[in-house]
């Protein structure tokens, strides 16, 4: 009763793990790798590396457009607005 008690907490640490790295699709192998015998940290380990590689590959990625359109001459109108103030 005890091992059953203690797989199921681990599977319900991992799935929240997976759920809080937004890696849900890791959930399943990962659980069923603690399950088999393998180690909580790596598990917890595997789960962190891959939401690691993916926000990198989303920083990284030059490709995307600016989220908000950048407006011709805005350089000017700050250094207007800063030199006014300064006065």
């Amino acid at each position: 009763m005890k091992a059953v008690n203690a797989a199921l907490s681990h599977a319900k640490e991992i799935a929240t793990a997976c759920d809080t790295l937004r890696v849900p699709n890791m959930k399943t192998s990962l659980v069923q790798f603690v399950a088999a015998g393998g180690d909580m940290q790596v598990a917890r380990n595997m789960a962190t590396d891959a939401a690691a590689a993916r926000d990198e590959a989303v920083i990284t990625d030059t490709t995307r457009q600016p989220l908000a359109p950048v407006a011709s001459g805005w350089d000017k109108a700050i250094n207007n607005i800063n030199q006014r103030a300064a006065r």
